[in-house]
């Protein structure tokens, strides 16, 4: 699953993800927040601080609480100040070796990193010009693990709505990879998921399971 494989994995449309209205708001003296004629419970000792707040129909997030959430995010990472969305078809991977560099991803890796859970992913040995093999990686027990991401929420003006978006780091091939292609997804040991989450210090910790 990688950039150079467009003509199978492209973006998925807008359509089947959740469209968000974002703003900032004030947490009360009671430690609630007020989005749309309703009050909503804040973290305590919150108090007099303003927080980024998301919302839709369904439900109200308030961003930055250091509390974890599993949600549908749009895969093609569009960066908070893009003025389309047509960037996400050159997103959906991110290299491990230039994310810092990049205008596209510095700010998430800072403070948006996310997990992203999988049993397999899939890659293509090509033989010649006209013929390729599929394989399925996955892990020798087969349950779950989590490749290294990043993330962002980006506005459609024309729309009014947000949406969050993310790309899926990759790095070098390990023995098990080289021989079906030159880059692969980062995958994280899972004592490394909070480390990854809430970095304390720029170190490595792009380090495959296999």
């Amino acid at each position: 699953m990688f950039a150079e494989e467009k003509p199978f994995l492209q973006p998925l449309p807008l359509e089947p993800f959740r469209y968000y209205q974002y703003g900032k708001r004030t947490v009360h003296i009671d430690g609630c927040v007020e989005v749309e004629a309703a009050y909503y419970g804040a973290p305590p000792g919150w108090i007099g601080r303003q927080v980024d707040v998301q919302w839709d129909a369904m439900y109200v997030r308030l961003l930055e609480t250091g509390e974890r959430e599993l949600t549908i995010m749009r895969w093609g990472l569009i960066p908070f100040w893009s003025k389309d969305a047509k960037i996400a078809y050159s997103t959906i991977n991110a290299k491990a070796e230039t994310i810092a560099m990049s205008p596209a991803y510095r700010e998430p890796l800072k403070r948006r990193r996310c997990l992203v859970p999988a049993d397999l992913f899939w890659e293509w040995k090509k033989f010649d010009a006209k013929t390729r093999q599929p394989y399925a990686i996955a892990l020798q027990n087969e349950s779950l693990f989590a490749f290294a991401g990043l993330w962002d929420t980006w506005k459609d003006k024309a729309q009014g709505q947000s949406i969050d978006t993310y790309t899926i780091i990759t790095t070098d091939p390990n023995e098990l990879m080289e021989s079906l292609h030159n880059r692969m997804p980062v995958i994280l040991h899972k004592r490394d998921y909070e480390r990854w989450l809430v970095p304390a210090e720029r170190k490595r910790v792009f380090q495959a399971v296999w």
